[in-house]
């Protein structure tokens, strides 16, 4: 999994609330297409800008954007599009 410095800056969700809380996704574990496991994710992180979810924060640090994220009942895929979406603008790091 590629860590993503794009969005180190934003902020946890902690004083923002979700329009629906099925798209909670904290708690969940954040895998590879074969299953293997990155990490569970610890944070949603916000744009106060945009104001909505940009990222995810694992609670290992690595941060990787939600867009190209396959979301799951049971966990979160970080799939090819997640791969390719790191790599744009060279802001990826293993």
């Amino acid at each position: 999994m590629h860590h993503d410095t794009r969005y180190e800056h934003l902020d946890a969700l902690d004083d923002y609330k979700l329009e629906h809380g099925s798209q909670d996704i904290r708690g969940r574990p954040l895998v590879s297409p074969a299953g293997e496991n990155y990490g569970i994710i610890k944070d949603l992180l916000v744009s106060r800008d945009h104001g909505r979810v940009e990222a995810v924060r694992l609670d290992n640090g690595k941060v990787c954007a939600v867009e190209p994220l396959e979301i799951h009942d049971d966990r979160v895929i970080y799939g090819e599009r997640s791969v390719a979406h790191a790599r744009t603008a060279g802001s990826a790091t293993k």
